[in-house]
């Protein structure tokens, strides 16, 4: 059963969909299960590899303006927990658990709390600043990881590479505060895209960052040579890059130009890791 959810007043140009699910947990590579208490998300990345979740979304320009709530999802995780092998969880993979829709709903929230009842390590990944109001749950104790992703130190750029998604300086934040409660904390940094996001001056401050914030590990990925990902990163070039269109487009394509892109930016960010101290954190995703 699917129903239309009214939202407060600030949140009425989001379509929200209540649904039921009857599997939750699923496999990944960043930890050992991944779980999603929605389907869609308001941040509306330019990058996001997990659209178009719903037919047609990008073509008719409403990508990021649509969101399923998995409305029992808590209920199906303390099901699925006790039948699982054990394994990290990490909250979210698909979407942003924190995306501004779960102030009303809660799911992630409730999705912690089992997690937290069946002493299952977790690991959080987001960009939403919401994630602040669960901070309560998170523990040392509790074999929990925090981390936000970032694309790009630049103020001006984040905007219009992640319209919705909290600022720069508000993930940093949150960083700062898991740090103070003893959580082991990382950042996700990527996905980079060449010649945007992956210049010496924006590596530089991230690394600046990464090392005054004493980070416990750090991912970099690049951007997903898939069709879903360069339909919205071509659109964004076009509108705003267009001189770059054809140079990212032979990256992610051409496979002796994503070699030979892919063997610079590890040299380039292992001798920044290297200036900074932080190569015995450094983790690469491709």
């Amino acid at each position: 059963m699917a129903l239309t959810a009214e939202l407060p007043e600030t949140e009425t140009d989001i379509q929200v969909v209540e649904v039921e699910c009857s599997a939750v947990l699923q496999r990944t590579g960043l930890t050992d299960y991944t779980v999603d208490g929605y389907q869609g998300c308001e941040h509306s990345c330019v990058y996001c590899s997990h659209q178009p979740l719903f037919r047609g979304e990008r073509q008719n320009g409403i990508w990021g303006k649509r969101v399923e709530v998995r409305v029992n999802a808590p209920e199906v995780l303390a099901r699925e927990v006790t039948r699982f092998r054990k394994g990290r969880v990490l909250l979210s993979h698909g979407c942003d658990g924190w995306q501004p829709v779960e102030e009303h709903y809660g799911i992630s929230r409730r999705l912690l709390e089992v997690l937290r009842h069946h002493h299952i390590p977790i690991t959080i990944l987001s960009k939403g600043h919401g994630v602040v109001r669960d901070f309560d749950l998170l523990s040392k104790r509790g074999r929990v990881e925090f981390g936000v992703s970032l694309c790009t130190m630049d103020r001006s750029l984040w905007l219009e590479l992640e319209p919705r998604a909290a600022s720069v300086d508000e993930r940093l934040a949150l960083l700062e505060r898991a740090k103070s409660k003893g959580l082991d904390c990382f950042v996700f940094l990527g996905p980079l895209i060449p010649d945007l996001t992956d210049t010496p001056e924006d590596l530089r401050n991230a690394f600046q960052c990464l090392a005054e914030l004493r980070v416990d590990f750090f991912y970099v990925d690049t951007l997903i040579p898939s069709p879903k990902v360069w339909f919205g990163v071509k659109a964004y070039l076009e509108r705003a890059h267009p001189e770059m269109v054809e140079q990212v487009r032979q990256v992610l394509y051409d496979r002796q130009a994503r070699d030979a892109y892919k063997e610079r930016l590890r040299r380039r960010v292992t001798s920044m890791a290297k200036r900074h101290g932080l190569v015995e954190r450094l983790i690469f995703c491709f």
